[in-house]
């Protein structure tokens, strides 16, 4: 269960990452870890 969730979480910040960077191009470099 915790791979999965891992994996589901992992996408989740991709798709944040892809929608931002398309939205918003100056905040993916603020997100950035």
């Amino acid at each position: 269960m915790g791979c999965i969730v891992d994996i589901a979480e992992i996408y989740l910040f991709m798709f944040l990452q892809m929608f931002l960077a398309i939205c918003f191009p100056n905040a993916k470099i603020n997100l950035r870890l």
